[in-house]
């Protein structure tokens, strides 16, 4: 029964992860504090360093972690990213998820963007071929985007053509010259639009009071939901990665220990996870529970699902990658990029999220519990 629900997991993982794009074939590594690739890479490439610089094209999706990042060739799959600067001027079959300080876009986006950050660029002359969901301080639109626009963020400027509806979040929204939207407008701000007779919105014009953050209804707009879901999804991406990097600096062998115990009784391990969430619930509706302790149980949950991450890792290296590879840095990044990548698929993906929580906390509990023996 094990080895059934093992297979099949890890088969559904594999499915997702690495056949998002039909031309990937080979996977190409790269781990270095300067990294600079003239050449083309015939596949997927992984590259985490301080200063990446793509200049080939990369025949397959990019994931890559990093301070500075430029991606100046081609990407003929999805890019996904995570870094304090991003910029984007090659042009992507695939679509863009990425979070960043700083992010700017100037080539043509085949497919889908979805960024998160303090200011995002779509620099004049870019092109986005499917929709954009933007979430950050200040978001420039001064490209073209053939689909429907959501923005959320503190200022937003429209200087570029929108083909379809748009629906922009802010407290400042400015708009060009040579700005267009062929659909509709709606856009949340307490301040009037002093352009809405201008001409600009082919569609109509619809203004819409922002909501106090303690009055905010249960049911809102979808759409604006999913921007801001999209964007705290991409910054745990970040986030784990770096909680799960100290960890490993701090205690690798404790952490190596402990991604190959995940593997060791897979449904005790899950069967310990739910007990735990079980008694922890009961408790809190039970009797008082002093937020200390909840604060270490939700710690606890957190930091156990950065060790299923290593071992699924650690499985889609071997399984995939022909020489053997000691970073436990790569199998962290890999691993949680997989379980992003899946449980962000409706439905299945929660029901797998639960799963992995209960793994990697029933993990963690007979841990302890083996090593106090």
């Amino acid at each position: 029964m094990k080895k059934i629900f093992q297979t099949a997991f890890f088969i559904i993982l594999t499915v997702w992860c690495f056949t998002s794009s039909p031309s990937v074939s080979a996977f190409e590594f790269r781990r270095s504090d300067t990294i600079r690739l003239s050449e083309d890479v015939n596949g997927s490439l992984f590259a985490v360093g301080q200063n990446i610089v793509i200049q080939g094209v990369v025949r397959g999706d990019l994931y890559c972690a990093g301070q500075d990042i430029r991606i100046e060739g081609g990407v003929e799959g999805d890019i996904l990213c995570a870094g304090q600067y991003i910029t984007i001027e090659g042009d992507v079959d695939g679509d863009i998820r990425a979070v960043a300080q700083l992010l700017s876009v100037s080539g043509v986006i085949t497919r889908n963007v979805t960024v998160a950050g303090q200011t995002i660029k779509f620099m004049n002359g870019s092109s986005v071929g499917g929709d954009v969901a933007a979430a950050g301080q200040t978001v420039e639109l001064s490209g073209d985007i053939l689909r429907d626009v959501i923005t959320s963020g503190d200022s937003v400027f429209v200087g570029g053509s929108i083909t379809r509806n748009a629906q922009l979040t802010a407290q400042s929204i400015d708009v060009g010259d040579s700005a267009s939207i062929s659909g509709d407008l709606v856009y949340v701000s307490d301040k009037t639009l002093a352009i809405d007779n201008l001409g600009f919105v082919a569609g109509t014009v619809t203004r819409k009071e922002p909501k106090p953050k303690s009055a905010i209804p249960f049911k809102t707009n979808s759409n604006a939901i999913n921007a801001v879901a999209r964007g705290m999804q991409l910054s745990s991406v970040l986030v784990s990665f770096f909680i799960g990097a100290i960890c490993i600096v701090f205690f690798p062998k404790t952490v190596s220990n402990l991604s190959q115990f995940v593997g060791q009784g897979i449904g005790a391990n899950i069967a310990w996870g739910l007990l735990a969430m079980m008694i922890f619930v009961v408790t809190i509706i039970g009797i008082p529970v002093a937020l200390a302790l909840a604060v270490v149980f939700g710690l606890t949950v957190y930091i156990s699902r950065i060790f299923v991450a290593m071992y699924v890792g650690n499985y889609l290296l071997k399984r995939f990658y022909k020489q053997k590879v000691k970073s436990q840095y790569w199998s962290l990044f890999i691993g949680i990029l997989a379980l992003w990548i899946v449980c962000t698929v409706p439905i299945f993906g929660f029901l797998l999220s639960g799963i992995v929580l209960s793994w990697g906390t029933g993990t963690l509990l007979r841990y302890i519990k083996d090593v106090r023996k």
